[in-house]
């Protein structure tokens, strides 16, 4: 056959792979077997967790404190993620001044919130993310939080960002 020569990837039906697909194929069975491997020896807390065991620990990812925060401590922090968060929404996508790297910085903005927060109050950062998993688990407890913190802080950055504004000239 001129128009396909010999391939030592022939799968037989008239397919044909290249070396590199099954190098990566092979990489990834041998990473599932490892990982398979490591997660299945931690029991219950790892890869062995049953699907309703996972969802009743996560509660549906409504987010509560960690342990030893205190409601005020709640409250501050998610007051400062939150003031963080609509400020970087101001200074990248909001201000015509800006460069137009709004989704990058709001993005960066949002991970280093969540690597911050989200140990102490699962790093909410608005109302509706609180509210959602709730109504759908069912668990309210400190729920209040998740509405005084971020609406809190989001009037803190509008605040601050209305008075580092230069002003317009006529």
């Amino acid at each position: 056959d001129d128009k396909h020569p010999p391939c030592p990837a022939d799968r037989g039906d008239g397919r044909r792979e290249g070396f590199a697909v099954q190098s990566i194929q092979r990489l990834g069975q041998q990473a599932g077997v490892l990982l398979a491997v490591i997660f299945g020896s931690m029991g219950e807390a790892g890869g062995t967790m049953t699907g309703s065991a996972a969802i009743a620990a996560c509660k549906l990812g409504t987010p509560n404190f960690g342990a030893g925060v205190s409601m005020g401590m709640a409250v501050l922090v998610e007051i400062i993620l939150t003031f963080l968060l609509v400020f970087a929404v101001f200074g990248t996508a909001v201000d015509k001044r800006a460069p137009k790297i709004g989704g990058f910085g709001i993005g960066l903005t949002v991970g280093v919130d969540i690597l911050m927060g989200g140990p102490i109050t699962g790093a909410a950062m608005n109302p509706a993310r609180a509210f959602g998993p709730a109504l759908a688990s069912g668990v309210w407890s400190n729920h209040l939080i998740y509405w005084i913190g971020p609406v809190a802080g989001g009037f803190a950055a509008a605040l601050a960002n209305r008075l580092l504004q230069p002003a317009e000239s006529d």
